[in-house]
């Protein structure tokens, strides 16, 4: 049991290369010259097979997908600049537009990959949890809804005696159910509507 999470960070940022430390962490980027722009993060609507990332009007909709095992999600995707590519902490926090309660965060390591411009962009766009709703009273779908994102380069990938940047951003979308989709629409449990719990 314990193995296994020490293998898990091995592998995600390659061996240690000792005092002579580069900005690499195991893979090819110069992030001396990424960190050569002031860091920044644009968050827009994502492709899950693609690395693309579409700007979002204020009033924009994003279509929620059912998930293998309940639930429903968006995709979103961002572009960050300045910010060391190869090993990133990447935080997403959804609420209602307006309303600092979080409704759910997901955390995750990552690698970017090179976009347009000089910027660094997911690979693929992650599921963006959306519903059930976490806390009683609040229907997910046809509201205007926000998603706060943040990057932060992994300590142990940045240059000798450099603070990790970290960047953040935020996009506001209106879910909407499939057309159809009496679960998205109906069922508080698996799908949108407003949870009657305590």
């Amino acid at each position: 049991m314990r193995a296994w999470p020490i293998a898990f960070a091995l592998a995600g940022c390659g061996p240690d290369p000792g005092p002579a430390r580069t900005y690499e962490c195991g893979g090819t980027v110069d992030c001396s010259v990424v960190r050569a722009d002031d860091p920044g993060l644009e968050v827009g609507a994502g492709d899950p097979y693609a690395p693309s990332v579409e700007p979002l009007a204020p009033d924009a909709e994003l279509l929620l997908e059912s998930g293998p095992q309940g639930g429903y999600h968006v995709y979103v995707n961002l572009r960050a600049r300045g910010i060391c590519p190869t090993r990133v902490r990447l935080e997403r926090r959804l609420r209602l537009a307006d309303d600092p309660l979080v409704q759910r965060t997901q955390r995750s390591q990552v690698r970017l990959v090179e976009g347009d411009d000089g910027t660094w962009v997911l690979g693929r766009a992650p599921q963006t949890f959306v519903c059930p709703p976490t806390y009683s009273g609040h229907v997910m779908f046809g509201v205007p809804l926000e998603v706060d994102v943040t990057l932060t380069e992994d300590d142990t990938c940045v240059g000798e005696g450099e603070t990790p940047r970290s960047a953040s951003g935020t996009a506001r979308f209106v879910a909407r159910c499939p057309q159809g989709d009496a679960v998205c629409l109906e069922d508080d449990e698996v799908g949108c509507d407003a949870w009657a719990g305590g």
